[in-house]
């Protein structure tokens, strides 16, 4: 389906287009080059051999066309054109500038005089140069001009070493020639004004959402998703609906609405648990407010002042209010094209955590994390368990958390000890704990962490010991085969974080088990351990 037409995915980014160069404006920027190279080095041979068959007086920019000219020299014709868009005379001894006809007034749109020729005789610039000073004679220019062109032809310096005139460059500060601003001066010429009368796109400022979209740190599918929806290319089916396609127009995750950009993104029961998860879902509410359309909703949201953004306790949150649009949409499809989709828990914290790498990513400081929690190897489950030991009461809290390959929660729980001997058995404990929790959840392939090297070490060896736990850990050897493939790795006491909290929150809080969504005390703890960069 044809979404949007080619011309405007030329536009410049900060005007709302995608940037992308059209072949035939840069094809005639090249051709400004080679102009410009003849004009630059006119002693050059291939400047002398052109010169002498087509511009024999050395004017270039005012050269013809001639009948049986060489293909080369009427492509380097249509560059001439290009080159005259953005050309101006450096004013020196005035002898080779036409006062009417060449382009020599800095700070004009056409560089030209404005002032019509009439009946004048002054031809050249020299013409308006006082011979004995050397500088320009104010009351004949005062006389002649308008006065606008006499104020703009006084403020130009004149050189008192009899500088020659030469051509330069108006569209850069140093006066030379670029193939980038040629084309811009180009592009403008053939599609700026149909770019003015086209949807919002070439205002006469800016609109600041487009500089605002790529200057966000996160990935570029987010910044081209948000371009695309801004735009009202989103494939919603209200929109295919209104393209004449058979479509239902409901919603396909709550089937409760027309599903257009305003419905999906804010509207949606989904979409409206995601946004309550992430602690901003007053903002949207406000934001609905504003339009009835999503796009400008949107809009209204990544353009907010960081004031107004701050007083929500996130940081970045223009990047995770576009990531969190990003993902409802990938979401969204994965349940049209019957694939498995997430909780609103998990997709909440699947967007901080992609907020957080970008953001980090993007710090001068950044770095990768060391020494962290690790995801599994594909279709492995990673069990980490803690304990916690009172050596005056000789009771103690455990901890298991379950995580997918991709650092996704999958279960936890926690459990208070009313009796152990010592710390090795608190942490026997946990894991038989653990095993039975993944036993729960249907786990057949499973790693085993722990930060106490004893409990992994007798597990290794089958579960054989001789001290007070020699029980606990004869049951957990026999929980651990019935399992597929388990393996037992011991970690860093960083890596066991979540685990080491659930333990903790056990003792002042009643134990329970949490199956696809965790308890809010972990979140932050889940989100860190799948940021691999940091930025301290």
């Amino acid at each position: 389906m044809h979404w949007m037409a080619w011309w405007k995915m030329c536009v410049p980014k900060n005007q709302g287009g995608m940037g992308f160069r059209d072949i035939h404006c840069f094809n005639l920027a090249l051709l400004a080059k080679q102009a410009w190279r003849l004009l630059d080095n006119p002693d050059s041979l291939c400047a002398t051999i052109l010169r002498a068959k087509y511009y024999p007086n050395g004017d270039l920019l005012n050269s013809k066309p001639k009948h049986g000219a060489s293909f080369t020299w009427q492509s380097i014709m249509e560059g001439i054109t290009t080159l005259k868009r953005g050309y101006i005379w450096r004013v020196g001894d005035g002898h080779n500038i036409n006062i009417w006809e060449d382009a020599w007034i800095p700070n004009c749109a056409t560089r030209k005089i404005v002032t019509p020729k009439g009946g004048q005789l002054l031809s050249r610039v020299v013409d308006l140069i006082d011979p004995v000073s050397n500088i320009w004679d104010e009351d004949l220019i005062k006389q002649t001009m308008w006065p606008i062109d006499a104020e703009r032809i006084l403020k130009i310096p004149l050189s008192q070493h009899n500088m020659s005139d030469f051509i330069a460059w108006s569209y850069t500060k140093n006066g030379m020639f670029s193939v980038r601003s040629a084309y811009s001066v180009e592009w403008n010429d053939q599609y700026g004004s149909k770019l003015k009368h086209s949807n919002g796109m070439g205002r006469t400022t800016p609109n600041p959402i487009w500089c605002q979209i790529w200057k966000l740190s996160c990935p570029a599918k987010v910044k081209n998703f948000i371009w695309r929806t801004l735009h009202g290319t989103l494939p919603c089916r209200a929109t295919l609906a209104n393209r004449h396609m058979k479509v239902s127009p409901l919603c396909p995750t709550c089937s409760q609405g027309v599903e257009d950009t305003k419905h999906m993104l804010f509207l949606c029961t989904k979409a409206k648990d995601v946004w309550k998860r992430l602690g901003i879902d007053e903002i949207i509410d406000r934001a609905c407010e504003v339009d009835r359309a999503g796009e400008a909703i949107l809009e209204y949201l990544l353009v907010l002042p960081d004031q107004d953004l701050r007083i929500m306790g996130y940081q970045n949150v223009r990047e995770m209010i576009a990531i969190s649009a990003w993902y409802l949409w990938w979401e969204r499809r994965k349940l049209v094209h019957k694939e498995t989709t997430q909780n609103a828990t998990q997709i909440s914290m699947g967007i901080i955590a992609l907020t957080y790498n970008f953001v980090n990513a993007s710090s001068s400081k950044a770095s990768m994390k060391k020494g962290g929690w690790q995801c599994p190897p594909r279709g492995f489950v990673k069990l980490n368990v803690d304990a916690s030991f009172d050596h005056d009461l000789l009771e103690g809290t455990m901890g298991a958390v379950l995580r997918d390959d991709k650092g996704r929660f999958i279960a936890g729980g926690n459990g208070k000890i009313d009796y152990c001997a010592d710390v090795l058995m608190a942490e026997a404990l946990a894991l038989k704990f653990g095993l039975n929790l993944a036993q729960r959840a249907g786990c057949n392939r499973l790693i085993i962490n722990s930060d106490n090297l004893e409990v992994i070490e007798t597990m290794q060896d089958g579960g054989q010991s001789a001290g007070a736990a020699a029980a606990i850990f004869d049951d957990c050897y026999h929980y651990a085969c019935d399992f597929t493939l388990t393996k037992f790795e011991h970690c860093n006491r960083e890596a066991n974080k979540v685990a080491h909290e659930i333990a903790r929150v056990a003792k002042f809080s009643e134990t329970r088990d949490w199956f696809e969504e965790p308890m809010s005390d972990i979140v932050n703890l889940l989100i860190d351990n799948v940021t691999v960069i940091s930025n301290k």
